[in-house]
C-alpha cells in the first residue's frame, strides 16, 4: 500500500462528471453550444447548483483523500436524492422508481469504490501512508538535550527525511527522554563529532516499546531545518528524497 488508492482518483473524475452531466442536460434541452456554460446555469434550479457545488468540491476532496469526505460525501448524496425526488414530482418524464434508481446508483458506485484502504486514509491526516517519508535503517549516534539539561547519547535506528526513531539502552522507563510526554520538543546532533553531523530541533511524536525486532525508544519529528540541515541530511541518506 505504498500509493494512493486509485479509488480517489475514479470518483473525483465521477464526481465532475455527474456536475457536468446536470448542465449538459440543460444545454441539451436548449440547444445551446456545450461550452456555453452560463446560459445553461440560468436554467439549473437551487437544489441543483448546491449538487454542482458539492460535486466539484468533492472532486477535489477526493483528489487530496481529505478526512473532509466523511462529511461531504453523506451530505452530497443526500442533496441528490432529494433533487431526484422533486424531479419526479414535478416531471412527466421521469417516475420515483427511475429517480430513486439514479439515486441508489450513485450511492452503489461509491460504496464500491469506498474499499477499507480508502476508509482507512480518509480516517485522519496520518492515515495517508503514501506521504510518509520512506525510513531508511542507520545506526547513527544521536545526542538529545532536553531543556538546557546535560545529554542522553543514543543511537538512530531508522531515519528519513522527515524524522528518526531513536533506540538506546539508556531509553529505559526512568530516563530521559523516553518519560517526556508526546509533543515535547527536544534538540538533537546526530553523528556528533564527525564532519556530518546535524543539528536541529525535533519534536517527540511517539514511544514504543520493543516490539519483534523494532527496539524500544522514541520516534521524532524534525523541525526548523535550514537549507544547510538539510543539505546534511540528503548526504546522511545518500542523497534521497531529500529536497532542500
Amino acid at each position: 500500500m505504498e500509493n494512493k488508492p486509485v479509488s480517489f482518483n475514479i470518483m473525483a473524475f465521477l464526481f465532475l462528471a455527474v456536475a457536468y452531466s446536470i448542465i449538459g442536460k440543460i444545454i441539451y434541452i436548449y440547444d445551446y453550444p456545450l461550452y456555453k456554460f452560463d446560459l445553461a446555469f440560468v436554467h439549473l434550479t437551487q437544489i441543483e447548483k448546491i449538487i454542482i457545488t458539492f460535486c466539484v468540491i468533492n472532486s477535489y476532496l477526493c483528489y487530496i483523500a481529505s478526512p473532509m469526505l466523511k462529511l461531504s460525501l453523506p451530505a452530497t448524496i443526500a442533496a441528490m436524492a432529494l433533487n431526484n425526488y422533486y424531479v419526479s414530482q414535478v416531471s412527466n418524464q421521469s417516475s420515483l422508481i427511475t429517480t430513486f434508481a439514479l439515486t441508489f446508483g450513485v450511492l452503489a458506485i461509491i460504496s464500491i469504490l469506498l474499499t477499507p484502504q480508502v476508509k482507512l486514509a480518509i480516517a485522519s491526516e496520518n492515515s495517508k501512508w503514501w506521504k510518509v517519508p520512506k525510513r531508511y535503517a542507520m545506526n547513527l549516534p544521536v545526542s538529545v538535550y532536553v531543556n538546557g539539561e546535560n545529554p542522553v547519547h543514543a543511537n538512530i535506528y531508522d531515519i528519513s527525511k522527515g524524522g528518526a526513531f531513536i533506540k538506546s539502552k539508556q531509553l529505559t522507563k526512568n530516563k530521559l527522554p523516553f518519560t517526556l510526554p508526546v509533543g515535547t520538543d527536544i534538540k538533537i546532533r546526530i553523528n556528533r563529532n564527525k564532519p556530518l553531523e546535524l543539528r536541529c530541533m525535533a519534536q517527540i511524536v511517539r514511544r514504543s516499546d520493543s516490539n519483534g525486532n523494532y527496539p524500544a525508544g522514541i520516534g521524532i519529528q524534525f523541525k526548523e531545518m535550514d537549507f544547510k540541515t538539510k543539505f546534511l541530511l540528503g548526504f546522511l541518506l545518500g542523497k534521497r528524497d531529500i529536497d532542500v
